[in-house]
């Protein structure tokens, strides 16, 4: 019975730089559409540990395309309102 010893578990070979291998991690998605910054947080993504390629493994960038594509509109976030301190005479 081979030794597994401390040798990681095995990834995918990069598909971008052929040189280092994959690992699953959580990353922030940003882009732009039309005139607007979307950010989606804690997408699953494979993550070269050679030269940093990011290669989504969530359904989620694929649902959100599928939504741009066909014409839905995005909804904003509540707008925050400044928290305006009243003005005291003294």
């Amino acid at each position: 019975m081979p030794d597994s010893g401390d040798h990681p578990s095995p990834h995918r070979i990069c598909p971008v730089c052929h040189l280092g291998h994959t690992r699953p991690r959580a990353v922030t998605h940003v882009e732009w559409h039309d005139d607007q910054l979307i950010v989606v947080p804690d997408v699953g993504a494979e993550v070269c540990d050679f030269c940093g390629a990011v290669s989504p493994a969530d359904d989620r960038l694929w649902r959100l395309d599928q939504l741009l594509r066909h014409g839905h509109a995005l909804r904003s976030a509540p707008q925050r309102r400044p928290h305006h301190q009243s003005s005291r005479s003294t």
